[in-house]
This record gives C-alpha cells, sequence and structure tokens, in this order.
C-alpha cells in the first residue's frame, strides 16, 4: 500500500507539472534563451577588451578569459540543474539574467581601478588576467548558466518532447550567441565606449529578463506579441546604431589595397611641411601650457585597439593601451618636432649606414609618423609606403603629432605581412629599407616574427637592401627574434638603445659582412643629408654592439610555433 501510495502521488506530481508546462508559452522562453546567448558573447568580448590596455592583447588574456566564462558556466549549469528539483518557476531564469545584467553593469564602475592594480606589477601578467577576469566575470557567468537547465525544464512536459524542446532552446541560445558576437564586434564596439557596450548588455539583459517574465505570466497570445515586439524594438535599436567616428577618420577606414596619398594639396616642399606642422605644435604648446600635469586629449576604442594621446608639459605622447601602465609609442616634443624624443625611433634610422642612396621604403607601423618624418628629413623625395593596420592611428599622427606627409608617401591600412605578400604577388619594385615598428612592449604579432615572414622580407627586398626590427633586450623574445633572422638573412646587426632598452636589430640581405665600429665611422662620413636631416648619425653608431649579446641557442620562430606572450613575459 506504501509504494502504491507513493506511485500514486508521483504521478499526480507528474501530471500536475505536465499541465502547468503545457500551458505555459514556449516563445518568451526562447526569447530569454536567444538573450542569454547574446549577453554571454557580448559580456566576453567586452571582457577581453577591457582587459587588453592592461595584460596586452595576448593569447593570455583571452585564454583566461575563455577559460573563466566556461567553468562559471559550467558551475552554473550544474546549480540550475540541482535547483529545477525544487523550483519550477518562470521568474527563477528571468531573475538569473537580470542579476548576471546588473553585476555585468556594476563591474563598470570598479574594473580599471582592479585592472590596474593587478596590472601593475604585483604578479605575472598571465596570473593578473586569470584573477581579473574571475573576480570581474565568474559570478554574472554562473547565474548565467544556470538559466539553460531552467528553460529545459519548464519547456518539457513529458519524456518525449524532451529532446526536441531542449535542441530547440540550445539552437535559439547559439544563434543568440551568434547574433551577439557579430553585432558587438562589427557595430557596438566601433560605436560606442567599451564602457557603454557594458552598460547596454546589462541593461538589455535586465530588460529581456522582466519582459520574458511578464510575457510568461500572460495569456499565451498577449505574451507572445509582448515578446516579439521587445525583439522588433531590440532589433531596430541595433539596426539604427551608429558609427560615432570623426568624419576624416571614416574617409581612412574606406582606403583600400589601392593605398591612399594623404597629401592632396599641391606640391610643397620638405621645408614647408616642416615649418607648416611646427607652426601648428607651437599652437599647441601655448593652449596647453597653461595647464599642470598630464592632460589626456583623446581617449579612444578603436577595432584593434584602445588609443590614449596625452600631453605633459611641452612633451605629447601616444599610447597604444592605458597610459601610466604602458611605455608610450611616440613622444614628441612641441617645441621641435623633428626631434626624435622616443630613443628607438632614432636608431630606427640606422639603415641609412647600410644603404644611404635609398630610392624606396617600407614602413610597417605608423605610430606617431615620427620615423616617417625622419626618413621624409633625410630624403625628401623618397617613395615611401606605409602600412598601418588601424586607420585611427593614421588619422591621429595627423591630427596630434603634425605628420603631414608628401605626395611620395602612400598609406595602406591593412595587415603588414598580408601587404609585403600582395606586393611580392603583384611583382612591385623592391624596397631598399623595410622598417617593422608593429610591436609594443605587452603586445607582438607572432605572425610578423617567423621565419616563414622573414623569408617574405627577404623577396621584397632589393639585393643590397635591409631590414630593420625594433624589439627589447630585457626580454627573451630579443634572442629567438635574433636566431630567426639569421636564419633568413646573412647577417645581423644590433643597435642598443642605452635609455631605452629597445634594439634594432638589422639584417642585410647581402654578404658584406657584419657592420663594425671602423666601418661604420667610415661610412657615416661619407654620408651626406640635407641640412634638416632629423638623424642623429654619431649616436647610432655608438649604440653599436660589437658583438651579439643574444643567446646563440635561441630557437628559431614558425608559423606553428611562436610563443611570443611566453617570451615577453620571461626577463
Amino acid at each position: 500500500m506504501a509504494e502504491e501510495s507513493k506511485l500514486r502521488l508521483v504521478y499526480v506530481e507528474t501530471e500536475a507539472r505536465a499541465e502547468m508546462q503545457k500551458s505555459t508559452n514556449f516563445i518568451p522562453l526562447g526569447v530569454l534563451a536567444f538573450f542569454t546567448g547574446w549577453f554571454v558573447m557580448q559580456t566576453e568580448l567586452v571582457g577581453a577588451r577591457s582587459l587588453t590596455p592592461y595584460f596586452g592583447n595576448s593569447i593570455f588574456v583571452w585564454g583566461s578569459v575563455i577559460a573563466v566564462f566556461l567553468l562559471a558556466l559550467a558551475v552554473g549549469y550544474g546549480v540550475g540543474g540541482r535547483m529545477t528539483r525544487r523550483w519550477s518557476f518562470c521568474w527563477v531564469p528571468a531573475a538569473a539574467l537580470a542579476a548576471a545584467g546588473g553585476l555585468v553593469a556594476a563591474s563598470v564602475g570598479y574594473q580599471d581601478s582592479l585592472n590596474a592594480y593587478l596590472a601593475s606589477g604585483r604578479m605575472d601578467v598571465r596570473w593578473g588576467a586569470l584573477l581579473a577576469s574571475v573576480v570581474l566575470y565568474a559570478p554574472a557567468m554562473i547565474l548565467a548558466g544556470m538559466i539553460a537547465p531552467f528553460l529545459v525544464h519548464l519547456a518539457t512536459s513529458t519524456h518525449t518532447e524532451a529532446g526536441n524542446r531542449a535542441g530547440t532552446l540550445y539552437a535559439v541560445s547559439t544563434v543568440g550567441s551568434f547574433a551577439g558576437s557579430l553585432v558587438t564586434a562589427f557595430t557596438l564596439i566601433p560605436a560606442y565606449s567599451l564602457n557603454g557596450v557594458a552598460l547596454g548588455g546589462g541593461a538589455m539583459a535586465v530588460a529581456a529578463a522582466i519582459v520574458c517574465a511578464i510575457s510568461v505570466s500572460l495569456r499565451r497570445m498577449t505574451g507572445t506579441v509582448l515578446s516579439m515586439v521587445f525583439c522588433l524594438a531590440f532589433l531596430i535599436f541595433v539596426l539604427q546604431t551608429p558609427h560615432r567616428f570623426e568624419s576624416s577618420q571614416q574617409e581612412v577606414y574606406q582606403r583600400t589595397l589601392i593605398g591612399e596619398r594623404l597629401s592632396d594639396a599641391p606640391p610643397s616642399t620638405l621645408a614647408q611641411r616642416l615649418a607648416e606642422s611646427q607652426r601648428l605644435a607651437d599652437a599647441e604648446l601655448k593652449k596647453y601650457m597653461k595647464k599642470s600635469g598630464s592632460q589626456t586629449l583623446l581617449s579612444i576604442e578603436t577595432p584593434y585597439q584602445r588609443v590614449q594621446v596625452t600631453q605633459e608639459g611641452e612633451i605629447r605622447f601616444l599610447t597604444f593601451g592605458e597610459a601610466g601602465h604602458k611605455i608610450p609609442q611616440t613622444s614628441m616634443n612641441l617645441r621641435d618636432i623633428t626631434h626624435h624624443s622616443t630613443e628607438y625611433t632614432g636608431l630606427m634610422m640606422a639603415p641609412i649606414l647600410y644603404k644611404p642612396d635609398a630610392k624606396r621604403v617600407l614602413l610597417i607601423g605608423l605610430g606617431g609618423g615620427d620615423i616617417a618624418r625622419g626618413i621624409e628629413t633625410c630624403y625628401p623625395n623618397i617613395q615611401m609606403d606605409v602600412v598601418e593596420i588601424d586607420p585611427a592611428v593614421v588619422s591621429i599622427a595627423q591630427r596630434y603629432f603634425f605628420w603631414k606627409p608628401s605626395r611620395n608617401v602612400t598609406v595602406y591600412t591593412m595587415d603588414g605581412r598580408s601587404f609585403v605578400s600582395t606586393q611580392i604577388a603583384r611583382n612591385q619594385p623592391p624596397y631598399d629599407w623595410i622598417i617593422l615598428d608593429a610591436f609594443d612592449d605587452q603586445f607582438v604579432p607572432f605572425h610578423m616574427t617567423t621565419v616563414e615572414f622573414c623569408s617574405v622580407l627577404q623577396r621584397a627586398l632589393s639585393p643590397d637592401g635591409v631590414v630593420a626590427v625594433n624589439t627589447w633586450i630585457n626580454h627573451d623574445l630579443y634572442s629567438y627574434q635574433a636566431r630567426t633572422l639569421q636564419k633568413v638573412f646573412p647577417f645581423v646587426d644590433a643597435y642598443f638603445g642605452h635609455r631605452s632598452g629597445n634594439v634594432i636589430l638589422v639584417a642585410q640581405n647581402n654578404a658584406k659582412g657584419p657592420m663594425t665600429p671602423y666601418r661604420a665611422l667610415a661610412v657615416r662620413k661619407r654620408i651626406k643629408l640635407p641640412p634638416m636631416a632629423a638623424v642623429d648619425l654619431k649616436y647610432i653608431t655608438s649604440c653599436l654592439l660589437a658583438k651579439p649579446n643574444w643567446n646563440p641557442k635561441g630557437d628559431i620562430l614558425t608559423d606553428t610555433w611562436a610563443p611570443v606572450e611566453r617570451l615577453l613575459s620571461v626577463k
């Protein structure tokens, strides 16, 4: 009798739950699944992006974010599954999504302080990025993970429907993740600040949770209409998202592989362009010298990085990442814009010692235009191609660092390796110099360090051309890059910046032998440059290392093995 009563009770409970679930409107549950998937992927992209200014755009950051999200979601799935045994209410998953959205929105208020604290040298960058990911996003993702088991539980009334309903819900959620990824990456981040996208994502999650909770409690038709109206309103908002770029930036973004000559004005002499740039710099100096302390003139999120322009006194800085936590990419003294305030940009003129009669130059990585301007002061009529992957940087170099190139300079906004490969495929004339300045102290695009890329560079060089690469002596990556260049080029020399720690590796495409201090001195005496040339050959020759100081046992970097992030973290 006891067993029969127990079975009857289970049957009654099952029937009651089935009746309740039959009356549950599936459409709002599907909408909730869609926006949960959207919210998770949007938060993941924004999270990785928010860590980049402090920990670098490396595999460590992405690995930390992805690992934390996956583990937190797994915990949420388990917790949510157990909770369905006690609660069968539609407001529970809605409340979980609303709480997750609230946590992400709240993190905007303290994420910069937390990231700055963890990135200030207290721990290895890998553990800093991992800990920041846990603190900022794990709680929200645990709540988001709890939603899926509840939705399946609420949508399923019989065992025969379980597979169909579960598959449908997971498919809808994955479509939401797909849409959230594309819209966030292609539309929201380029159009708004990261904090704005994070706040908007949190608000979207809260709104979707409220609408779906109300829709489930209404009559079937009314709830369906309310859910669809909310989805339509959200779609209209996404389609109407403005791309808030300055007109000058917008024009740069539209440039293609054809290249763009930035100077459309009538041809002018180098002296005239430099005088105009200095006049603009003098005006800026008067404007900002009255203010004390560091001033932020520009801070924007581009599709590639955070770019900041700051000024302290008469020095203006360009930083890729969070100013104060990264080494400035460019520094310029407004009193003399041709002076190389950043030591390594002056050392990047070392190719003059190897090929003083250069006619054609490729510069990969524009920055503030300091190197490009220096080259033009030495060779006013030189043909120069500049490759910069971030179009916003081109606009910033012109607007804030007064770079005014001649009509012989062509800018390409694309990846440096892709550009060189394309030039070879098109049988374009070779370059006398190739200057590679696409790295910073925390981020190195690995595909531009490998032996395969060095081979591509060699094919793009003239028979006696040279390649100059900027790197750092206090990282293991230095030895690996030097050994990789040696694998392709006959001789590799090093110029050490005593003040900055930068090392400029110069690889020769001929077999004349390594540069020696005596040979450098003899070449320097023969070189004739214009009076306005912004180069200090005496200082460059003094930085030449007579003997290579890199580890001869360093492995060769390849397209299939280039752990640049690990090498950058080892000093």
